[in-house]
């Protein structure tokens, strides 16, 4: 198995405990009970691409992929979502924060 393989094969096990950690998280009594918006933040995007010089796949899009997947399910459940981006494009760090603070009592979620 090359570099690059085993590279992904860890992210996507990574990227499946982050979805059971947020489910049991967020869908608890609590977390319900206490917020009903979720602002997700898909690192990366535009120029950004991040992730390893040389990667096939650009961290911008598995990033984007994961948040709209997480969306899905949030939304599914009844919690008003917002995503920081939705399409391969660079939102600035200032940009984000402001995204997340304009949602007060707001869970963030950012997705690296």
């Amino acid at each position: 198995m090359t570099n690059s393989l085993r590279s992904l094969a860890f992210r996507c096990r990574f990227v499946v405990l982050a979805f059971a950690f947020l489910a049991t998280t967020l869908l608890s009594s609590e977390a319900h009970a206490q917020s009903r918006t979720i602002v997700i933040d898909a690192g990366h995007g535009g120029f950004d691409r991040g992730g390893v010089p040389r990667q096939r796949v650009g961290e911008k899009n598995l990033t984007l992929d994961v948040a709209r997947r997480l969306r899905r399910v949030l939304q599914e459940s009844g919690y008003r979502v917002i995503m920081t981006r939705n399409s391969d494009v660079f939102v600035p760090l200032g940009e984000r924060v402001a995204i997340a603070n304009s949602y007060r009592n707001a869970t963030f979620v950012s997705v690296h």
